[in-house]
């Protein structure tokens, strides 16, 4: 996480605050002579919505901006505006911008570029009113089907893999009423998977089917349009300004088992102090993110009540160590199941530095060490503690998983490297750390980066707002793209640059303005280019000049 400026934060206070009636300066854009003046209007009818604010903020540069209110027509103005390149955002309560999507739900902003004197009177914004989902749950007999969860999932590429992972916050209606019916609203358009979770997967301790009394039916966790098995799981898709009022998830039933065991150590010793996450397992990985979580009792035991047949895996946590059992659930009761901890870790190694940009202090460079799965490791990590010292060493401790290391320096500097002992690991040849601390990690960082910039034109002339990708040949990198992978939108004038890219093989493509990339199959639509893409080699320190059209999709 970036570490906010106290003076951002005190300017942040003070606009939040202040009446917005006028523009508020921030002190990171140039005062110029140029004037943007420009309406804020709804998608469906027409109207001005009055309540927006309007931001605009330098391209490239992580800045609050310069914000205004518009008026009681909608229309906004900035002054004194210094020629660069920048973007509009508009947030206003109730709207979504047009291209706004459940893992960017600002959008991209309108791209605007700037000249001394220019007093542009056009910079008008579409918003469309937020979605809503709603609908009803029913049971095997069609009745309504009260007293479940739901939750909305949208599908990640993380980790390799496509996973349904909760939408941010954790949107859940809690138990549907009597009815079976649930609903959600301020939804940004796209892709939603609607999660129905029962028994030990239910969110709430109000649900109806999450009683701590054994079942021999129930339901298992469902998924819209009614199925039990998340890759068969639909979205529900909202564009725009629409809404989806009649989405009916019939659930599955399902036998229920009792599952009980002991969290022990290496030893077999019982441990009284930690805590169980069952989750559901697909091909021996965890593909839906639905945790059922559950405490051991002083005696180290633990009972999960009303768990579908299936294929689970079991994290077990404590103080001091982590442990994880894969269990194939096929009868009503399943005893005796022990989950292993194994005591956390320790990596040390040190930085080498290549290149001759003036090296970061030490307080800004973070070093962790990362999972490649979900079940060797616990699922969404914690934050692992670690130090890097003024010699540049470092150590990072509390380490449960088999993973990768992954650096965080200020530009320019990028991981050209990591080798344990000599030999390198990647994502594709992970290290194991869970079975003894690791001493003799180097990691070698570069600040020789490579760039690519260019223009995109279209019917012979500038195309603004295309997003324009710079992706590896190679797949691997994708599981962990830091260095070699970026994008960027082309300014007005179609110019664009991608920078911060290691040395390698790269294709680069152009996507029209119109073009919204879903994070569910981003990877598998990027594969699909290779043969439209401009191919390129970058060599250290090299800024690539390429020409490029949007391809048609």
């Amino acid at each position: 996480m970036n570490v906010v400026d106290k003076t951002l934060v005190v300017l942040a206070l003070l606009l939040s605050a202040a009446s917005m009636a006028g523009a508020q300066q921030d002190p990171l854009i140039p005062k110029g002579t140029a004037n943007i003046r420009g309406q804020v209007t709804r998608s469906d009818t027409g109207q001005p919505i009055t309540n927006a604010t309007v931001q605009i903020v330098p391209v490239g540069i992580s800045a609050m901006g310069t914000r205004v209110k518009v008026d009681a027509q909608g229309r906004f103005e900035l002054k004194e505006i210094g020629a660069g390149s920048y973007v509009l955002n508009v947030t206003a309560d109730g709207f979504v911008n047009l291209d706004a999507m459940p893992t960017r739900p600002a959008g991209a902003g309108k791209p605007i570029t700037v000249k001394d004197g220019d007093q542009i009177a056009n910079a008008n914004i579409v918003m469309a009113p937020a979605g809503i989902i709603e609908g009803r749950t029913l049971d095997e007999f069609g009745d309504p089907a009260p007293g479940v969860t739901v939750q909305l999932a949208q599908m990640i590429f993380t980790l390799g893999k496509t996973r349904l992972m909760p939408v941010a916050g954790n949107r859940s209606t809690g138990p549907t009423d009597d009815l079976g019916r649930f609903r959600f609203f301020s939804l940004s358009p796209g892709d939603y998977y609607v999660l129905v979770l029962s028994g030990p997967f239910g969110l709430s301790s109000a649900s109806a089917f999450s009683t701590p009394v054994d079942t021999r039916l129930g339901f298992a966790p469902t998924y819209f349009p009614g199925t039990s098995n998340a890759a068969e799981a639909k979205p529900v898709h909202l564009d725009a300004g629409k809404q989806a009022l009649d989405v009916i998830v019939p659930l599955v039933p399902a036998r229920m088992a009792t599952l009980s065991g002991t969290l022990a150590d290496l030893a077999g010793r019982p441990v009284a102090q930690g805590g169980l996450m069952l989750l559901q397992t697909q091909g021996g990985d965890v593909r839906a993110i639905i945790p059922a979580n559950t405490s051991v009792g002083s005696n180290g035991m633990f009972t999960y009540r009303n768990v579908p047949f299936g294929t689970y895996v079991i994290q077990g946590f404590t103080p001091a160590g982590f442990g994880a059992l894969l269990v194939t659930v096929d009868r009503e009761a399943m005893t005796d199941l022990v989950v292993t901890t194994r005591p956390l870790t320790t990596a040390r190694g040190h930085l080498v530095f290549e290149g001759d940009a003036p090296k970061p202090s030490p307080n800004r460079v973070s070093v962790t060490i990362g999972p490649t799965d979900f079940v060797s490791g616990p699922v969404g990590g914690n934050r692992l503690p670690s130090h890097v010292n003024d010699d540049w060493t470092f150590d990072v401790s509390q380490i449960p998983w088999m993973g990768v290391l992954v650096m965080n320096a200020p530009p320019p500097w990028l991981t050209k490297r990591v080798t344990v002992g000599g030999q390198e690991i990647s994502p594709s040849a992970p290290y194991d750390f869970r079975q003894h601390d690791v001493d003799d990690i180097e990691v070698v960082l570069t600040s020789r980066v490579a760039s690519v910039t260019g223009t995109v034109s279209d019917q012979g002339g500038p195309a603004a707002g295309c997003l324009v990708i710079v992706f590896p040949d190679d797949t691997a990198p994708w599981f962990l793209p830091q260095g070699v992978m970026g994008q960027a939108t082309s300014n007005a004038d179609g110019t664009f640059k991608v920078a911060g890219l290691l040395a390698g093989s790269y294709r680069a493509v152009a996507l029209p303005a119109s073009f919204r990339p879903d994070p569910s199959s981003f990877q598998t639509f990027l594969t699909s280019l290779r043969a439209e893409a401009t191919p390129l080699i970058l060599s250290e320190g090299e800024t690539a000049t390429i020409s490029l059209k949007p391809i048609k999709r």
